[in-house]
């Protein structure tokens, strides 16, 4: 099975975009309290801006999978539509399989039709 085909399901895109709001309440907090804690303005504005990315980059791309139906399951998915892959590339083998009927020495080469005139 080719993994780079395979899609999330529904549940982990609810998940991924649970976590991207996490990321953004983390953020909140973090900004909120910036006065009581020790560590110095520069760093947190960097900390800060890679939670406030990470979060937004997680819940945009999860939303545009799950409504490009981009899911395991979805309409997008071409398992599910066309059924399995495999089956369909394993039919067109046996079409390119040589015909060892007219093999006689064991080498295959290239044979005419025949045509009846």
């Amino acid at each position: 099975m080719n993994n780079k085909n395979r899609y999330p399901t529904k549940a982990m895109l609810v998940i991924r975009v649970a976590i991207g709001v996490y990321l953004l309440y983390l953020s909140y907090q973090l900004y909120r309290d910036r006065a009581e804690g020790s560590i110095p303005i520069w760093a947190l504005a960097v900390i800060l801006t890679l939670f406030v990315a990470a979060s937004i980059f997680s819940i945009v791309y999860s939303a545009y999978l799950y409504l490009k139906g981009m899911y395991a399951g979805g309409p997008a998915d071409i398992e599910v539509e066309g059924g399995n892959e495999n089956e369909g590339s394993r039919d067109t083998l046996e079409d390119k399989i040589p015909n060892t009927d007219d093999a006689i020495d064991g080498t295959f080469r290239e044979v005419e039709e025949k045509t009846e005139e």
